[in-house]
Formats: structure tokens, sequence, C-alpha cells
């Protein structure tokens, strides 16, 4: 009988330990999701900015008194559209910013959807 109790304990003991382990394993590789996938928007928002921006810029580049070249880099900048940067997987993750950055990072990502959000305000 005693056997069979400690038999009981033991198994529920690992039990539980197994699903710790589960649950941090899982909790590891969400965070290695919501990180890499916020990474993947970034960088692909920033390819997106680099482009428009050498498009407005493919003209010669501009001194302090060359008014003509920032007249036409301005036109540029007026006439390109811009690009369609998103923020969708960093919205659609914001549960699980916490577990996934520290507040350091998630200000940082946050600043630059915000400054992204109002330079696209600016320009309507």
């Amino acid at each position: 009988m005693t056997e069979t109790i400690i038999g009981v304990v033991i198994g529920y003991l690992l039990g539980l330990l197994e699903k710790l382990v589960s649950d941090r394993h899982k909790s590891q590789r969400t965070s290695r999701n919501v990180r890499t996938l916020l990474s993947i928007e970034i960088d692909t928002d920033l390819l997106l900015l680099r482009d428009f921006w050498q498009a407005v810029v493919k003209e010669e580049p501009i001194d302090d008194n060359d008014s003509q070249a920032a007249y036409l880099h301005s036109q540029s900048f007026i006439s390109i559209p811009f690009p369609g940067v998103t923020d969708i997987a960093f919205r659609s993750q914001l549960t699980e910013l916490p577990s996934a950055f520290t507040a350091q990072e998630i200000k940082a990502v946050y600043g630059f959807h915000n400054t992204i959000d109002q330079f696209r305000v600016s320009l309507r």
C-alpha cells in the first residue's frame, strides 16, 4: 500500500515537472517567434523606406546653396507614393510583447512604428 502511494506521488510530481518544462519551452518558442515576426516586418519596412528614399534622391546630391536640386528633391518626395509599410505583426502581437522583449526593446519597436505613422500622416 505504501508503495502505491509513493508511486502515485512520484507520478504526480513527474507530471508537474513535465508540464513546467513543456510550458517553458512553449513560452520560449512563442518569444522567439514574436521576435522573428517583428524583425521580418521591420526589415521589410526599412527596405521599402530605403527604396523610397533612393527614388527621392536619385538626382544629384544637393549642397546648401543648390536651390534647384533641393526643389527637384522636394518634388520627387511629393510625387513618389509613400511605401506600404505595415504594423500588422506589431499590432497582432501586442499581448506577447512583454514576454518577448525588454521594456527598452518594446519602446524602440513602438517608437519605430510611431515615427512611421507620424510620417505617413504628415504626407497626407
